[in-house]
């Protein structure tokens, strides 16, 4: 009697069994006419390979065990997620392509009058500082003084609005930076985002509205946020609010819900003197009285509905309760 066997040319590979002439039944892991295709369960995604049985080899714009999560370069920074190849979705507070930009800040290489007659640029400021701010109408001077420094990134790129007026005067802000303009369609004073700024708007300067000769966009290094007692600051002789629209309410609601800040400086300067600085200074990264308003906006834009003696009150109390963790012992 003759015992006859299967055979399989070429053979079967990876543990693969010859069931009949030219047939192979494969492993789980494994297909293919002679098990040499590995399998990967589920399938690899976004043109990723299937190299080894469950082991993808994804392109250079995902990665994953299945070539599903995104690839970012360079990565988000500041809380950003890559929600897509090389695309990022930011936080609230900032931009750009990799969300390195701010957008509610000053370029720190522009000048601010002290009251003392000096000039001194923003990267320089420093709490406590006294400082010369043009009034919301734009028709006078008024003492003021930098409180907090918000929000500071020396070494970042960031994209700016430029605005230069006729007389030579230039400001740089980030895109979503509130600043002051007289429309004159309107007859009016408002407040506006730089973005939004357009060449038919003035700037407003001490008693003086001033046209605007040209915008552009530019990509420079450093940027910071200082807060003062009035939320204006005058730049370059220009009038700037010190907030921008990320808050989603208007300037004067946002200088209202920064009052226990303003309290407590002007306090704690009142009993320990005029050389205290009752708020940590930092270099770099937000400041962690500005990052809690942010973590807590959507709340606050809901206080600030409720009658005015009831807010007050709980703004207050809130507010000073969250201080006692952030304020300089």
């Amino acid at each position: 009697m003759f015992l006859f066997l299967a055979a399989c040319l070429p053979v079967c590979q990876n543990g693969g069994t010859c069931n009949s002439p030219g047939s192979c039944t494969c492993t789980s892991s494994w297909t293919g006419a002679t098990c040499t295709t590995p399998v990967c369960s589920p399938t690899c995604s976004n043109g990723g390979t299937c190299t080894s049985p469950n082991t993808c080899s994804c392109t250079s714009s995902w990665t994953g065990s299945r070539c599903t999560t995104p690839v970012c370069s360079p990565t988000c920074s500041n809380g950003g997620t890559c929600t897509a190849p090389n695309t990022c979705a930011c936080t609230s507070s900032w931009q750009g392509a990799s969300c390195q930009s701010a957008k509610s800040c000053y370029y720190g290489k522009d000048k601010v009058r002290l009251i003392n007659g000096n000039e001194r640029s923003i990267e320089s400021l420093k709490i406590g500082d006294r400082v010369w701010t043009i009034s919301s109408d734009g028709k006078s001077l008024i003492e003021d003084e930098i409180i907090l420094m918000m929000h500071n990134g020396r070494n970042v790129s960031t994209l700016f609005y430029t605005f230069k007026t006729i007389d030579g005067n230039e400001l740089s802000l980030t895109d979503r930076h509130n600043l002051p303009i007289y429309d004159k369609k309107e007859n009016q004073i408002k407040i506006v985002r730089s973005s939004l700024v357009k060449r038919e708007h003035y700037l407003l300067m001490n008693n003086y509205k001033i046209p605007i000769e040209n915008i552009s966009l530019n990509t420079k290094i450093g940027f910071y946020s200082p807060l003062t007692l009035t939320g204006y600051l005058t730049v370059n002789n220009i009038s700037t609010s010190v907030f921008s629209d990320s808050y989603k309410v208007s300037s004067d609601t946002v200088q209202f819900v920064f009052f226990p800040v303003r309290i407590y400086y002007r306090l704690t300067r009142w009993i320990y003197g005029e050389k205290y600085i009752p708020f940590t200074e930092i270099i770099d990264g937000l400041h962690p009285i500005a990052q809690m308003y942010k973590e807590y906006q959507s709340f606050l834009r809901f206080l600030v509905r409720l009658p005015e003696y009831f807010f007050s009150t709980l703004i207050l109390a809130l507010i000073l309760h969250f201080l006692q963790k952030f304020i300089k012992q």
